[in-house]
């Protein structure tokens, strides 16, 4: 329906015109149709997550375990396991449930809008609001908000490879279909979810919402994200560590009924050892830390559109950026003005010219006015500054210049047609009316390319011939201009037949008339130069990917040492000369890439990859959107287009520099807190195991019951390795290379302290046992308490040592992170009241430890703490050497 209406039809099936809707029909009609939104995918339910939880193979073994100690009269030790079970299930329910959360509070704040006609004036609006009927302005790079019918078209194609699965993009018009078509052929209608990818359309939205082509196959489009790479490291990791305790505890049963142990206990002994000693709280510890990398990026003014991008940026060693809007301010003027009779430097761009201009010049913004795109929705007269008009920066700073100095004639209604400006012909056209016998071409660009298509110029009101030495004249002035750091463009004209309305049958390579060019100037940012040292510092390669020419490119290089004598600049037509291989082994020495195409982006990303590089790319318009999908982690700018925003990992809110690296920063923040949990858990894990097994093979009594293992797991890992996921960043995480893909998330050095914790640990705890079991004669009771308050306070005083391995436990390292002083003070209350509470002392088989008892165990304690120190010292000497 409505590819075979003709548009007046179509207009009249929704009772609307091209004047759009007002305001009052349009609220009549988002009551009857409802919000322009397609249904979200079912959302898991609190219950599902809490059942999640308890599906833990790990937990499963724990109820048998449960079930077992109900079957033996061994009821403490049931209620103790199942209240294990309880706990675990509630922490991990509480942060998966805060992980949803900010997964749904991030994914609101992206909100795609459209340019719609309301009330006569065009505004622009969140797509939610479109209702059938209103008529909506597409431009190069939009995302289609709504199905509908194409009223008006230049040059205008959409990628539709979403519905159709066909990667071609298809050329659109306003013409009516007569015969009956398959989707992929109604080339006058447009569909929801949609890019525009060249030209501009004006179109009446025919249906919103689930009633839209995608809505109906919404289905299709639902994905389930895959696992982060680390979260996957975890899981291998996890697995390996599972199968090395699994098989440890059934050898350590088997030795013990040899020994003539009590097989309910070595079971529920082995049970408990195989639950303390497998880090099943990673997986919701990596989901948590992920979670809160996101929210302190968004802090930063960066938005993370996934998990996995908040893990690959702490890997990044190569980012490419585009020069406007992130190394440069992204607000341009007009700082110069040329043509053969005058010569214009605009002191106050904001003000009219304080100077009277000649004919020349006055026809010079005409032009750039007219052949142009900007466009705003106040009042012409109330326009204040530049960015109250809608457009690209250049578009924007061609007719603010226009509207400050009151150039007649510069609106756009009498447009025919139009040729875009792309990034490959650096070039557009428009037709306008002019007279009643004659229409005229107005075209803009870059200066080399007006100039190869002018063969007369504008001078003293006349056209004349333009000859070699003007045309070497104009050339070494845009030069020298454009050595200044401005971005120049040229401008010139011709007329043609009145018939002419569009470039089928005209020459556009030759005939016109120069008029003259201006120079934009878009200063660097403030911050550029001390972001850029800092990448260095972080040993991140920054790179400028432009299409400016060599000039522009070296005098903001030069400005912000992006460059110096090591680093090259390339252009576009030098990497087309070079092979894939050539190009990979030149790229190690290039920092900026002057004058490339999409084309040249994609081969500069791969030729990085190639030589092993995590690549991050920052991009806004549609032509970047190849590009952020290759690189390993794709920037979007905020005021870039849609296609570029959905084609991103991350969406800069305010498009500057300094929140890429900050954003990196805290990828490497997220990367390492990972670490520290994995190094925490593991340690403190391990040191019970090896002392069970220990004791088994001595022939000493159990040295801590299973009940008090597991309360011990739930005391001294929950909070403090949870609290972890807090950390802040470490005074040197940008002083250190970027880390690989393919490294392990535990080094040799944290693979060697945690062997060395667990054993050194479990041998003092087992020196501790027999001093008192044997040789003081103290009851067992009373041991097993003080091996239950070694081993957590242990773990409450190493975990500050577990904060950075790199350098030593000071008072600024223990206080910089509150989360976990509350979590180890919580720790520490529980313990002394599972210890001192007659109740606790029955479920747990504990007693009230006296003053002697609490030196000995801190003593123990502090011991490992500052021999753990030690260790840290010697591999630290090794490290800053290597450093």
């Amino acid at each position: 329906m409505y590819y075979d209406f003709s548009i007046e039809k179509t207009l009249d099936t929704l009772k609307t015109t091209k004047n759009g809707l007002t305001s009052k029909e349009v609220e009549k009609r988002q009551k009857k149709f409802g919000k322009n939104e397609l249904d979200e995918i079912k959302k898991t339910t609190a219950f599902e997550i809490f059942i999640r939880q308890i599906k833990n193979p790990l937990i499963i073994v724990l109820i048998v375990a449960a079930v077992i100690s109900v079957l033996l009269d061994e009821y403490i030790d049931a209620i103790v396991i199942l209240f294990a079970i309880l706990v675990n299930a509630i922490i991990g329910f509480i942060q998966e449930i805060k992980a949803e959360k900010t997964m749904e509070s991030l994914k609101k704040m992206v909100k795609f809008e459209a340019v719609v006609l309301r009330d006569g004036k065009k505004v622009k609006l969140n797509i939610k609001e479109l209702v059938p009927g209103d008529i909506v302005f597409l431009e190069n790079g939009d995302r289609v908000p709504a199905d509908g019918r194409i009223i008006e078209f230049t040059e205008f194609s959409t990628d539709e490879s979403i519905l159709t699965g066909e990667s071609i993009h298809i050329q659109k018009n306003n013409h009516k279909i007569t015969e009956n078509t398959e989707l992929s052929g109604r080339k006058n209608m447009v569909y929801m979810a949609t890019n525009s990818v060249a030209g501009r359309a004006t179109f009446v939205i025919t249906e919103t919402g689930d009633k839209t082509e995608v809505g109906k196959i919404n289905d299709l489009i639902k994905f389930k994200e895959d696992k982060t790479p680390i979260e996957k490291k975890q899981a291998k990791l996890a697995m390996q560590i599972t199968k090395i305790i699994v098989g440890a505890c059934i050898i350590m049963f088997a030795i013990g009924i040899i020994f003539g142990r009590d097989i309910f206990e070595m079971f529920i002994t082995s049970v408990a050892i195989a639950v303390s000693a497998m880090p099943e709280g990673l997986v919701i510890g990596v989901t948590v830390i992920l979670a809160i990398g996101m929210r302190a990026i968004l802090k930063k003014n960066a938005l993370v559109r996934n998990l996995n991008a908040a893990q690959t940026l702490g890997s990044v060693g190569i980012i490419c950026t585009d020069k406007t809007g992130t190394i440069t301010q992204g607000k341009m003027h007009v700082t110069e003005i040329y043509t053969e009779e005058q010569e214009i430097k605009v002191l106050n761009v904001d003000k009219k010219l304080d100077v009277e201009i000649s004919d020349s010049v006055e026809l010079t913004a005409k032009i750039f006015s007219k052949c142009n795109n900007a466009y705003f929705s106040k009042n012409i007269k109330r326009i204040k500054n530049i960015n109250e008009i809608l457009g690209s920066p250049t578009e924007k700073a061609l007719l603010y210049f226009a509207l400050k100095n009151n150039i007649k004639g510069i609106s756009i209604d009498d447009r025919l047609n139009e040729v875009p400006f792309s990034s490959d012909k650096k070039i557009m056209f428009t037709i306008n009316k002019n007279n009643s016998k004659r229409n005229i071409i107005y075209t803009k660009g870059a200066p080399e390319k007006i100039l190869e298509i002018s063969n007369f110029i504008y001078k003293n009101g006349k056209i004349v011939k333009l000859d070699k030495k003007t045309k070497e004249k104009i050339e070494n002035k845009f030069k020298e201009i454009a050595a200044l750091g401005l971005r120049i463009l040229g401008c010139s004209f011709k007329e043609c037949p009145h018939k002419e309305v569009n470039f089928k049958n005209i020459n556009i390579n030759k005939d016109f008339v120069f008029t003259g060019f201006v120079g934009i100037s878009d200063p660097v940012r403030s911050d550029a130069k001390n972001v850029i040292k800092k990448c260095k510092e972080a040993g991140i390669r920054l790179c400028m990917i432009t299409g400016d020419n060599k000039i522009i490119a070296k005098t903001i290089g030069d400005q912000t040492n992006l460059i110096d004598k090591n680093n090259q600049i390339i252009e576009g037509w030098e990497i087309d000369e070079l092979t894939d291989h050539e190009l990979e082994k030149n790229i190690k020495k290039i920092n900026i890439f002057a004058r490339t195409t999409p084309s040249h982006k994609l081969r500069i990303i791969n030729a990085f990859k190639n030589n092993g590089k995590i690549v991050s790319m920052t991009g806004d318009g549609v032509n970047d959107a190849p590009a952020l999908k290759l690189a390993d982690i794709g920037v979007a700018l905020g005021s870039g287009t849609d296609i570029a925003k959905e084609s991103s990992d991350i969406i800069l809110l305010d498009d500057s520099l300094k929140n890429i690296v900050a954003s990196v920063e805290q990828g490497r923040v997220v990367y390492r807190n990972i670490q520290k949990m994995t190094f925490f858990l593991l340690s403190d894990s391990f040191s019970r195991m090896f002392l069970i097994i220990g004791s088994i093979f001595l022939g000493f009594p159990i040295p801590i019951l299973a009940s008090q293992i597991l309360v011990s797991n739930l005391i001294e890992d929950t909070f403090p390795a949870m609290a972890l996921a807090k950390e802040p960043a470490d005074d040197d995480i940008m002083k250190e290379p970027p880390v690989g893909q393919d490294k392990n998330i535990l080094n040799f050095e944290m693979k060697f302290l945690i062997g060395f914790i667990s054993i050194f640990l479990a041998l003092f705890m087992l020196f501790v046992f027999y001093f008192l079991y044997y040789f003081k004669g103290v009851d067992i009771k009373e041991v097993r308490t003080v091996i239950l308050a070694i081993s957590s306070i242990d773990s409450m005083l190493y975990v500050f040592s577990a904060k950075n391995l790199h350098k030593r436990i000071t008072i600024k390292s223990i206080v910089n992170n509150k989360y976990l002083l509350y979590a180890v003070l919580i720790s520490l209350l529980s313990l002394i009241f599972i210890i001192y509470n007659p109740i606790m002392n029955r479920i747990f088989t504990t007693v009230p430890l006296n003053f002697i008892d609490w030196v000995l165990i801190f003593l123990v304690s502090l011991t490992t703490v500052s021999l753990i120190e030690v260790i840290k010292h010697l591999f630290n000497k090794k490290y800053l050497k290597n450093k």
